[in-house]
């Protein structure tokens, strides 16, 4: 079959939704863009809702778009995604595990939700052999991969699975928490059905009053549009968090340049200069001289708690 003959995948389907934080209908449009990450059909807007300023998007997939907007190869759920070995333990995990081993000192049992392939389960593993680590994923690949590792991972929705009840000292939600259709009835779930009474709240997300997100625009790789349906600022997850009854306890923003180099490649592509140009700045990123000279903005960022990624431990209010 030509390509011209090939035929279209089908668009994504949208429903409306109200704002997941406060529950009113007042969406003020943003912008909208496609999928950059892996080509999903379509265009996806993302809204500021006017009565809380959530950033959530609107429309967003229905729950039966699930297999559409995250792939058989979507990244996460590869059985290789942040290979971890004895000898190789990818840097990025061993930093939220010691966050959480430093937060919650006598942890012994510990939640993974949205474990995806059971990357940061293997780390805790290694780190922390005495705890015992169990996972949940709704992707069967996902489920699939982690359980080649020899994880105990759940196949399914959190709130439909049959877990322990109030007995997890630790539960966490690593970029998980901006996927969700109900982020705060979620919160709750894992509140007031899982965690122990002395348990603690881990979590890491995106936020769209960081420097890079505020330097890149709709270039920013924090919107990861369709899969991300909300976005957070610091006062909208305090907000969020606070609405679900928990406080915080702790902060960190890990110090990397992963999201402002892949977010200044997203731009490049989306450049109408040549493409020999293009393809020779995108190159020239991967490069050690460039790294070294982004720094200065990295470290400027992490000082001033305006990198992309937030991670936050939470306790009961």
């Amino acid at each position: 079959m030509s390509a011209a003959q090939t035929p279209a995948l089908p668009s994504v389907p949208l429903a409306p939704v109200v704002c997941p934080l406060c529950q009113h209908d007042q969406p003020i449009p943003l912008f909208s863009g496609p999928d950059r990450l892996q080509g999903v059909p379509g265009l996806f807007r993302i809204c500021r809702c006017g009565n809380c300023g959530l950033l959530y998007q609107h429309p967003r997939p229905t729950p039966d778009a699930l297999d559409m907007i995250y792939p058989a190869e979507y990244p996460p759920h590869q059985a290789d995604a942040y290979q971890t070995t004895q000898q190789s333990i990818h840097p990025d995990m061993l930093k939220m595990a010691q966050f959480v081993g430093q937060q919650h000192p006598h942890a012994r049992t510990l939640l993974d939700v949205g474990c995806g392939s059971g990357a940061f389960l293997r780390v805790v593993q290694q780190t922390y052999p005495n705890w015992q680590v169990v996972g949940t994923d709704p992707g069967a690949g996902a489920v699939a991969a982690a359980r080649q590792h020899g994880l105990t991972v759940h196949h399914g929705m959190l709130e439909q699975l049959d877990l322990p009840r109030q007995q997890w000292d630790v539960v966490t939600l690593w970029h998980v928490l901006e996927h969700l259709s109900d982020p705060v009835g979620t919160l709750d779930y894992i509140r007031t059905q899982l965690l122990a009474p002395q348990g603690v709240l881990f979590l890491a997300v995106p936020m769209a009053d960081s420097w890079d997100a505020r330097l890149f625009g709709r270039d920013w790789v924090g919107w990861d549009l369709p899969r991300h349906f909300v976005i957070f600022t610091h006062a909208s997850l305090q907000a969020m968090t606070a609405q679900s009854g928990f406080q915080p306890c702790a902060e960190e923003q890990f110090f990397t340049d992963y999201f402002a180099t892949e977010s200044l490649r997203w731009r490049l592509a989306a450049t109408a200069m040549p493409y020999a140009l293009r393809r020779i700045s995108i190159a020239a990123t991967y490069t050690r001289p460039f790294r070294l000279l982004i720094q200065p903005y990295i470290r400027l960022a992490h000082a001033y708690q305006r990198t992309t990624v937030l991670t936050g431990a939470f306790q009961r209010q």
